[in-house]
């Protein structure tokens, strides 16, 4: 079976969280990396997507939350970071520079976290 990693982001984000799934793709070949938001995407499963991303999320063994400005005003991040956390999910959230982080609730506070920026990312890469 193929490694999953879900990209929980907000439409907002977009853009980030296609940027951060296509890095993942191109660093991760044979993982699949599907996304949370994408305009015009019907999610793997059918035209249900609430149940498409249940399904998503279920089915990945990495979870990663973009957590920015934005990330909390629809509602749709942290209930799928709730859901993977709930299901057992490793969880790992990117924090933006303009993100809130002291919002993240206590189970989020226990995942991993990285905190994006202008600098390489290669230090964590390697570890």
């Amino acid at each position: 079976m193929t490694p999953r990693i879900f990209v929980s982001h907000c439409a907002a984000d977009h853009d980030l969280g296609a940027q951060v799934a296509e890095f993942l793709r191109a660093a991760l070949g044979g993982f699949r990396v599907s996304e949370s938001s994408l305009p015009g995407r019907e999610p793997a499963g059918g035209s249900d997507s609430l149940a498409a991303v249940k399904q998503e999320i279920s089915d990945s063994g990495v979870v990663i939350g973009v957590i920015t400005a934005h990330a909390f005003d629809s509602g749709e991040v942290p209930f799928q970071l709730g859901a993977a956390w709930a299901l057992g999910k490793r969880l790992v959230l990117l924090l933006s520079p303009d993100g809130d982080a002291h919002e993240l609730y206590l189970p989020m506070g226990h995942a991993e976290a990285l905190v994006l920026g202008p600098k390489p990312c290669s230090s964590w890469l390697r570890r």
